[in-house]
């Protein structure tokens, strides 16, 4: 069971006809001075917990994701990762679609 937090994230769904809606986090940390930036995709959200400052994404796999709030969106790096998969899922319609689940930081609510 792992543990991470990520520098920036977002929450991605995913809709195919072979496996229906399956939503994900996009995470990222940033590298540093001696450092390369590095980006994760989750395996699959089953639950969310929410505090006042973050949420708590449980995943398929038994990771769980720990998202600070004022942390949410795409880094310069993590946003060129998502276009890679939007392009493909463009490229290959029959395999499903991909987007961005915004999240209202006044509501606290996610949305379309």
């Amino acid at each position: 069971m792992s543990q991470y937090t990520p520098d920036r994230w977002v929450l991605v769904e995913l809709n195919s006809p072979k496996h229906g809606i399956i939503r994900k986090v996009l995470a990222g940390w940033y590298g540093g001075y001696l450092g390369s930036d590095a980006w994760k995709i989750s395996s699959g959200v089953v639950e969310v917990k929410e505090t006042d400052d973050c949420y708590e994404f449980l995943n398929d796999s038994g990771s769980t994701y720990t998202c600070y709030k004022q942390a949410y969106g795409l880094s310069n790096y993590t946003a060129s990762i998502y276009s890679d998969y939007e392009r493909k899922f463009q490229e290959q319609p029959e395999v499903g679609t991909i987007r961005i689940v915004d999240y209202d930081i006044e509501t606290g609510k996610f949305g379309d």
